[in-house]
């Protein structure tokens, strides 16, 4: 009897709205979580993370300290609004050689140079990264082109080439020369780096060996690792020409995508809110337009003893249903629209591991409830003061 009114075009257009609304807030919610899921992942790059050093000029074998960070540059990156954190990568300064001696495998050892950074600006994720006097293995992280240049040794000795899983089982020794005495240590690789190119060692290993075998116990940097402020690399990009910085191009041309991505992500979860918002506002229109039209039934309802929030609840039922009938909608659609961007991106090469949007579907679920509870109000408020 109330809805015997009901504009069926306007109620379309509203359901339009929201279904447009929501999914566009679910999928935003889904891939931003899928990218930074992916990003923190046990392989990927950190958190934008670039290494850095001094470009080498035509005077660089006149000074050697052309390629030092001195205090004045440091300071200047610490408190550079594009920049969040600086780390110094610090370098072995004693000899070190590493040795593989493993049955059904050539014997393999060749001096190596060795390098260190704080855990936390490290570009993958692991449970054993640490060491102490007491520990039996040195815990190695091997930059992904080790990989390569290890098959390349087995192919020319005609043995089977190794995957990094199996290279994680094999057993090496490293020998720390310096200061007239020596010392071995056993070793094994933990993971495998995109973004050093040397091999590195916990920061208390390092600090033990630069104390005990190295003459030269204090250095200044030649490498920084700096965490970026993805909203101001225009500032960053300012400042590695005023310091004359040099950066990998890969580097950051990947802390760029991931930094548009979050803008674009960004701007469509704002045209998400603004639909839903003008959603919100039609369905208080096209409301309070079916309770003025309805008025006749509802003054009579009210003569013969209903409440007003008796009457209310019905507008609210008839909504909720509805709504949830457009969540339902909505989850179909995601699921559609996942499917075919899912498969546009293997295409490019690009795998999105599933992640669930549990706080994407709570974000519309709760945005739906919160509209329909809103305009069961204003209905309630309208009928009491009729």
């Amino acid at each position: 009897m109330l809805f015997h009114k009901l504009d069926r075009l306007q109620l379309l257009i509203v359901t339009i709205g929201a279904v447009v609304g929501f999914l566009f807030l679910l999928a935003v919610v889904h891939y931003f979580g899928a990218i930074k899921n992916l990003a923190s992942g046990a392989d990927s790059i950190g958190a934008n993370l670039v290494v850095a050093q001094k470009k080498v000029s035509k005077y660089a074998a006149f000074d050697s300290n052309n390629a030092v960070f001195t205090s004045e540059d440091l300071e200047l990156l610490n408190d550079h609004p594009a920049i969040q954190k600086v780390a110094p990568v610090v370098n072995n300064q004693f000899y070190v050689s590493l040795a593989m001696r493993e049955e059904g495998l050539p014997y393999f050892s060749t001096d190596i140079f060795i390098q260190a950074v704080d855990d936390d600006m490290l570009d993958l994720k692991l449970e054993n990264w640490r060491w102490d006097e007491h520990s039996e293995l040195i815990p190695l992280v091997m930059p992904r082109d080790f990989m390569l240049m290890l098959n390349q040794f087995a192919a020319s000795y005609n043995i089977p080439q190794v995957s990094e899983d199996i290279a994680k089982t094999l057993n090496f020794t490293i020998e720390l020369r310096g200061l007239g005495r020596k010392q071995s240590y056993k070793a094994r690789i933990v993971g495998f780096s995109n973004q050093m190119n040397s091999v590195l060692v916990p920061m208390s290993f390092m600090t033990f060996g630069n104390l005990n075998f190295a003459e030269d116990k204090t250095t200044a940097p030649t490498l920084l690792i700096l965490q970026l402020d993805q909203k101001k690399y225009g500032d960053f990009e300012q400042l590695m020409d005023d310091l004359n910085l040099e950066i990998k191009e890969n580097e950051l041309l990947v802390v760029k995508i991931q930094g548009m991505l979050y803008v674009v992500l960004s701007v469509l979860f704002i045209i998400a809110l603004i639909i839903v918002v003008l959603c919100g506002m039609m369905l208080a229109q096209f409301s309070m337009l079916l309770v003025s039209e309805s008025a006749y039934e509802v003054q009579t309802l009210l003569h013969i003893g209903y409440h007003p929030k008796q009457i209310a609840s019905h507008f609210y039922h008839f909504f909720l249903r509805r709504f949830a009938l457009v969540l339902l909608l909505v989850l179909a659609l995601f699921a559609a629209l996942k499917y075919a961007i899912d498969n546009v991106l293997m295409n490019f090469g690009l795998l999105v591991e599933f992640w669930p949007s549990w706080l994407g579907l709570l974000i519309i679920v709760l945005l739906a409830w919160g509209l329909v509870l809103w305009n069961y109000k204003r209905i309630l408020s309208y009928i009491a003061k009729s």
